[in-house]
């Protein structure tokens, strides 16, 4: 028995095989608009610290002086001196601290989706101190006369002064997260 293929039977085969490569490009270019608006960003933010600490130094100043006269025999002992005059100008303490945190940002107009973010400890710590500033004098001024003898002693006195410059801190912080096309 002798078999006759049709024409219109390979047509068929090759029309299904249209068909289902029409619908795959359909599916595949539904989902590429589709997507965006299912897409997911997660940014987790956290311990992201600036520390800024500014201190115009540890000022110290110390001095000690001795003034001692001593007359013997009809003597006159005249003895001026352990003054002590004692000075600090510090310059200023200055700190600034900025920190600037961006994520999951947008900015193509996409937008949509699903945006996570977990932000937490980012900290800006700052402090200025014009800076620990010691002054210590000591004087002794003594006199000895003896017998008719006269011992003038002049001294003794402190003069000490402490002027510190301006002591200035300043912390910004700036955290953006989840922005979509403006």
């Amino acid at each position: 028995m002798h078999q006759t293929v049709r024409p219109e039977a390979t047509n068929g085969g090759e029309n299904i095989m249209k068909k289902l490569l029409v619908g795959a490009t359909s599916v595949a270019m539904l989902l590429s608009t589709v997507m965006p608006a299912f897409a997911a960003n997660a940014a987790i933010v956290k311990n992201n610290d600036v520390t800024v600490t500014a201190n115009s130094g540890l000022n110290q100043q110390m001095a000690k002086t001795k003034t001692t006269g001593v007359a013997f025999g009809g003597s006159t002992a005249n003895v001026t001196g352990g003054g002590v005059n004692q000075g600090i100008v510090t310059g200023p303490a200055v700190a600034s601290g900025k920190q600037a945190i961006v994520a999951n940002v947008d900015l193509c107009g996409c937008g949509g989706g699903f945006n996570l973010a977990v932000v937490k400890k980012n900290d800006v710590d700052v402090s200025a101190n014009s800076g620990l500033n010691l002054q210590m004098a000591k004087t002794k001024s003594t006199g000895v006369a003896g017998l008719g003898s006269t011992a003038n002693v002049t001294g003794g006195g402190v003069n000490q002064g402490t002027v510190t410059g301006p002591s200035v801190a300043s912390g910004r912080q700036l955290i953006v997260v989840n922005v979509s096309g403006l």
